[in-house]
């Protein structure tokens, strides 16, 4: 068989999997991880997206082109973190629905109230499950996006943290390689039939602690603590 004839139908048989959000440092996490073993389909606001090598790509404003793609939809992972996307879940669910897609909707821990009325929809839908994010860090981690990654990588960069007054408040988190394991489990994993995950460490964490462990790797770790 000619090796293009190989590959087309290779290509064939690789699942599709959904990316949609604005979490832009965990969006591109996942998709350095995904890209290998699966074709991307990707719903995003930012139309200057220079990540290679997607399968299927629009704005979140067109999102409800998704149901324009004949071919199914095996996984889908969606970011929920602002009113507005909403309005995109909706618009692709016929297509998730139609096609069974194993699903797995993020939501912040500390805003899944505001998404209440989606949970209480979709809670009885087989194929959708929830994730509950805690802050997430690591080295592909924007500052923007975790307290925590801030302070670790100023620790790093300037040998100096800078923390809230009150310091001793807890945060739960996760490292990115975590999430992704967890992410995995959920969406590749028959075992379970839950429907609801909490992605976070047992134990929260206080930014003293956090910051104890730090010193232990740069001893000379300046602290300073800002008003909240």
């Amino acid at each position: 068989m000619p090796k293009e004839l190989l590959t087309e139908t290779a290509n064939k048989n690789v699942p599709i999997l959904l990316l949609c959000g604005n979490n832009t440092s965990v969006i591109n996490f996942l998709l350095q991880e995904y890209e290998k073993d699966f074709k991307i389909a990707h719903i995003t606001n930012s139309s200057s997206d220079k990540t290679k090598d997607i399968y299927y790509r629009i704005l979140s404003e067109s999102s409800y082109l998704i149901d324009k793609l004949e071919d199914t939809i095996e996984y889908a992972v969606i970011f929920l973190e602002e009113e507005k996307d909403k309005l995109v879940l909706q618009s692709i669910l016929p297509k998730l629905e139609r096609d069974q897609t194993r699903t797995l909707i993020l939501i912040p821990l500390e805003k899944r109230d505001n998404f209440y009325d989606i949970i209480l929809e979709l809670k009885k839908k087989e194929f959708i499950k929830f994730g509950f994010l805690a802050d997430i860090f690591g080295q592909e981690i924007s500052l923007s996006s975790s307290n925590i990654s801030k302070i670790i990588q100023n620790a790093i960069l300037k040998s100096a943290v800078s923390l809230p007054e009150d310091s001793s408040s807890t945060e739960f988190c996760i490292s990115d390689n975590d999430l992704l394991t967890g992410i995995n489990h959920i969406l590749f994993s028959h075992s379970s039939k839950k429907q609801f995950f909490y992605l976070l460490y047992e134990h929260p964490q206080t930014y003293t602690s956090i910051v104890h462990l730090l010193s232990r790797v740069e001893p000379g770790l300046a602290v300073d603590f800002t008003p909240s």
